[in-house]
């Protein structure tokens, strides 16, 4: 270049410094495309390019999730490959997904497996995994049990008497007083008996419960049993 010619780099919003010189720093968020227009001072002009290709990957944290990490087998899960705009993905393994290609495609799940992602912008490649477990799943005790007491004192401890399991779609759970009175009833596990009957905290005693569970695989879970109120 002739001494004395005069440089123009576009964009210039994008150069940091080295405006006006033949070498220039830019720091752009995004691949771009630089122009430098050279004028000698003969009057003689022209024009170059440079790309300056930027990573979405490179720099960045690339992540992948699923929303049910412990099932039981047949389940369909949903996985998420971050970040989830301006790359392609590659997941392994591909049997079962729904498509391997998208970011957040869903998978039938029926043994234990690791999901890995492969991401890429083209100019960097990140891989990820989760794992998945597959759940032997025994529709009676252990896996489902009810605590045999519990002390509604408002201590802020063992407050609520829930039925514990962790893959039940249907329960039919009714405690009882000594006399047989239908003191509380629930349909979903996450809603526990307070100890309260008609809105009264009931005395310390000894209540019977019946249980019905159905769990994710159609097995049903017939059960009874006691449950002390502690003071």
């Amino acid at each position: 270049m002739d001494p004395g010619s005069t440089i123009v780099w576009t964009p210039s919003s994008e150069v940091i410094a080295g405006q006006g010189t033949a070498i220039a720093t830019v720091g752009p968020d995004e691949t771009l495309v630089f122009q430098a227009d050279v004028t000698t001072p003969a009057g003689c002009t022209w024009t170059g390019t440079s790309t300056v290709f930027v990573s979405l990957v490179n720099g960045s944290e690339v992540t992948v999730t699923v929303d049910q990490p412990i099932v039981v087998a047949g389940t369909t899960v949903q996985l998420l490959a971050q970040p989830s705009t301006g790359v392609t993905y590659a997941w392994l393994p591909a049997d079962g997904v729904s498509d391997p290609n998208i970011a957040n495609p869903t998978a039938v799940v029926n043994v234990t497996t690791w999901f890995v992602a492969t991401v890429t912008d083209g100019i960097c490649t990140k891989i990820d995994s989760v794992l998945v477990t597959v759940y032997e799943l025994n529709c009676s005790d252990p896996d489902i049990y009810v605590p045999n007491a519990f002390s509604p004192n408002a201590d802020g401890s063992n407050e609520v008497l829930f039925v514990r399991g962790r893959f039940i779609t249907e329960m039919d759970f009714k405690v009882f007083d000594r006399w047989g009175e239908l003191v509380f009833q629930s349909g979903d596990p996450a809603i526990g008996w307070d100890g309260t009957y008609n809105g009264k905290p009931v005395d310390p005693a000894v209540f019977v419960w019946h249980l019905r569970a159905v769990c994710a695989d159609g097995q049903t879970y017939f059960n009874k049993g006691n449950v002390t109120v502690l003071p």
